[in-house]
């Protein structure tokens, strides 16, 4: 989850409704409950405007591949900051009780 919150705080609400355009709402949801009031609103007005008057998909397609990409690359790193903490914890451990011994 915070994983998803800081997707959504790198990438520009424009780029948002581009990537989430013809998205059902539900969907949405999830990157929308992110938003602050100003971005929400200007979120929906670039939806509505987008839907009267159209958009270029090839757009769509390359901020969608971007979004995905920032998305694996920030999974990456906390999967990595995730591997290392535990580590980290094990040799404290090994550590005290090493000492004690």
């Amino acid at each position: 989850k915070e994983t998803l919150k800081t997707l959504v705080e790198k990438v520009q609400v424009r780029d948002w409704s581009l990537a989430l355009f013809n998205i059902d709402r539900q969907h949405r949801l999830t990157i929308e409950e992110y938003f602050n009031d100003k971005e929400k609103f200007f979120f929906i007005e670039n939806l509505k405007q987008q839907d009267q008057l159209g958009i270029n998909m090839d757009d769509v397609a390359q901020v969608r591949s971007a979004i995905a990409q920032l998305f694996h690359n920030l999974m990456e790193e906390h999967t990595a900051s995730s591997e290392d903490s535990p580590e980290i914890e094990n040799s404290e451990l090994n550590s005290k009780g090493n000492h004690a011994a």
